[in-house]
Formats: C-alpha cells, sequence, structure tokens
C-alpha cells in the first residue's frame, strides 16, 4: 500500500468517508488480474472413408491437450503440446438467437498444423442445440498435410461416446462440442485417381472433438 493510503485508511473517523472510498476502490482496480489467456483442446481425425481419400483415419491428427473422462485438460496460448507450441485465437460471442464463432489452433514444428473452426458472421448460427450445417471448418497437419477444407459442416454437444457433461455447452466465451464434416476436400494438391481414371482432387470425411474457452474478443 502507498503512503498516502495508508493515511487515507488510518484517517480520524470524522474525515469524509467518500474520500476513503474512492482511494481504496482505485487501490482494487490497480489490484486486479487481466483476463486469463485462451485455452483449448482438440482431437481430430481426418481420413477413413470415400475413394477419394488418401489415407486411413489417424487419431494422431494435430492432437492438443490431453482427453479425459470427464473434462478434458487444455492447453493454454502459448503453452507446450507435443513437440511444439500451441497459439490459440478464438471468439465466442452471442449473435442474435444463437452465437458466432471462430476457433483457431495451431501448433508449430514439424509435428504442428492448424485447425479453424467458424460460423458465418453476424448470423448467430450455432445455438445452444448446436449447427446442422453451414459452418466451415479447415485441416492441416504438418506431417499428412492438407489443408482439407470443407464449408457444410455441423456442430453437436458431444464429447467420447457421450453428450458434453456441462450446461449449457456454449456461452459467451467458450465452447465445448464436436464438428463432422463429411466432405473436406483437400486445397493443398493432394490428389486421387476418380472413377473416370483422372485426377481429382482428393477429400476425406474429417471429425474432431473440440473444447476453447476464454474466448472473448
Amino acid at each position: 500500500m502507498n503512503l498516502s493510503l495508508f493515511r487515507a485508511c488510518n484517517a480520524p473517523r470524522n474525515l469524509a468517508w467518500g474520500g476513503l472510498l474512492a482511494a481504496c476502490v482505485v487501490s482494487a482496480a490497480c489490484s486486479s488480474t487481466s483476463t486469463p489467456p485462451a485455452d483449448a483442446f482438440l482431437a481430430a481425425t481426418v481420413g477413413g472413408g470415400g475413394v477419394a481419400c488418401p489415407f486411413q483415419v489417424d487419431p494422431s491428427w494435430l492432437p492438443v491437450g490431453s482427453p479425459t473422462g470427464g473434462k478434458p485438460t487444455p492447453v493454454t496460448d502459448q503453452g507446450s503440446t507435443g513437440n511444439g507450441t500451441a497459439t490459440i485465437n478464438c471468439t465466442v460471442h452471442p449473435s442474435g438467437n444463437g452465437f458466432d464463432i471462430a476457433l483457431e489452433v495451431s501448433v508449430d514444428g514439424a509435428q504442428g498444423g492448424q485447425v479453424t473452426i467458424t460460423s458465418p458472421s453476424g448470423a448467430g448460427a450455432v445455438t445452444t442445440m448446436g449447427a446442422a450445417g453451414g459452418i466451415t471448418a479447415s485441416f492441416f497437419d504438418a506431417v499428412n498435410q492438407g489443408p482439407f477444407t470443407d464449408t457444410n459442416c455441423a456442430v453437436t454437444y458431444t464429447y467420447g461416446s457421450g453428450p458434453v457433461p456441462i450446461s449449457p455447452p456454449i456461452a459467451a466465451g467458450r465452447i465445448w462440442g464436436h464438428i463432422t464434416c463429411m466432405h473436406a476436400v483437400a486445397t493443398g494438391g493432394e490428389t486421387k485417381t476418380g472413377p473416370d481414371g483422372g485426377a481429382t482432387a482428393a477429400a476425406c470425411p474429417a471429425t474432431a472433438d473440440f473444447l476453447f474457452e476464454q474466448c472473448y474478443e
């Protein structure tokens, strides 16, 4: 405590209480902490279906954090995960009858990659019931390449083999759920032989369990 505040808090009772209250409020404001950094958990798979998909399901596709029987253990922005550092940028904010989401987690290094999940801006497309479609997701893995992108993904509130165990699963600043993309197309140049014998862009189903927190603008 500084000297002026010490004197104020030890002043005689007949001094104005308004000045004392103001000094204490200023002191509390100066000692308040800032908003915690964003954190995230991600367990994604890309592959395992369709003649145009170049590989089988790979459960290690850009894992971030650790799954558990209850709430998964997330990684804080600029925290370590696997062999790299995670960078997390996210917003979850109310819009109309739902929420707008913009979620991004990337990991540097040879084993890294990036996953983004976004809804149309201003549409409030993600509600407390989820989103049946219209959500864009992109999956890139430094080992398996990509990115594989789908503009018509669905969001549901499941984790592992059951429903998300909190209610509501989405609120201002956080979301915990699952995304399903049935036709994520490779935009990084990967091709497969199509039905006509010619080259066609690789495409795979893609899914992810995810948790993002402290996602404020």
